[in-house]
């Protein structure tokens, strides 16, 4: 089936039905380690833009506002976006300033048109990030990660094209009928087409945001093994809320407004994830 023709999944619509999405999403916010960052910037002779010790998501929507200005500017979002996404861990963090600061100006440029294209031509912007032959274009920052950065650049737009892609997201779609998507590795065209499906289904759901659905399907994820821990919302006695509390994002995993677990420690940096060996 094309996948552009899917239908909206009804785990989804009953997850979207359950509660304000929109306002749980934009009341994210999460602690991060403003002295490691100080200190690990500035050991890279990079300027320390990080926003404080406490990073939402409307901080990072006004932070992707100005990202397509300067190099600079794009540069301070993508650290931000990271630190919001790690939390207070810091897993290959050093390396990822190391690989910006070793070729600053080129890959702020290409950060900043990245930032600029996400908001009209996410197929541009992702290859940018990644080309369909090679890996990477910073090291340590695969799509997991860099999409998040796409995201924060469209500034909060409840329409912007360039929505989070993660493994997660990916198997949701697989179980909704896209049985042709990869685990991890997604060209710039599955990225167009994942943009295309995320703003039919918001039309569809009857949402106001592209966003609020991405963050849906990270809640109805299954685990990798192809299991559901049962219909989103629903809560087993003396167990935490089955759905999206369950199986949130690092980002949400690491804010205190989401009423979730801290930051799970059995997952891996998720910003390294849906990398190639040669990244």
């Amino acid at each position: 089936m094309n996948p552009l023709q899917l239908a909206v999944p009804d785990d989804l619509t009953d997850w979207l039905a359950a509660g304000d999405r929109t306002a749980e999403l934009l009341a994210d916010s999460v602690l991060v380690d403003q002295q490691w960052w100080t200190d690990t910037l500035a050991e890279f002779e990079m300027p320390n833009t990080l926003h404080g010790s406490r990073i939402g998501r409307q901080d990072l929507f006004g932070l992707g506002a100005v990202a397509g200005e300067s190099p600079e500017d794009a540069i301070a979002l993508l650290w931000n976006v990271v630190a919001f996404c790690l939390g207070r861990q810091n897993s290959d963090g050093k390396k990822r300033i190391a690989a910006v600061a070793a070729d600053r100006k080129r890959l702020g440029k290409l950060l900043q048109e990245a930032a600029l294209a996400s908001r009209d031509d996410p197929g541009a912007a992702y290859a940018m990030l990644r080309p369909d032959k090679g890996g990477n274009t910073i090291d340590r920052l695969g799509p997991g990660g860099f999409t998040w950065f796409l995201y924060f650049a469209g500034a909060g737009d409840p329409k912007h094209p360039s929505p989070v892609l993660e493994a997660k997201v990916g198997r949701s779609l697989r179980r909704a009928g896209w049985k042709g998507l990869r685990d991890g590795v997604w060209t710039a065209a599955d990225y167009v087409a994942y943009s295309r499906l995320v703003d039919r289904w918001r039309t569809e759901a009857g949402v106001d945001r592209n966003d609020v659905v991405v963050r849906g399907l990270f809640a109805i994820s299954p685990r990798p093994d192809g299991t559901t821990r049962g219909r989103p919302g629903s809560v087993r006695p003396g167990r935490r809320p089955t759905g999206y509390v369950a199986r949130c994002p690092p980002t949400i995993c690491a804010s205190s407004t989401a009423g979730c677990a801290p930051f799970p420690r059995w997952r891996r940096d998720p910003l390294r994830r849906n990398q190639n060996s040669a990244s």
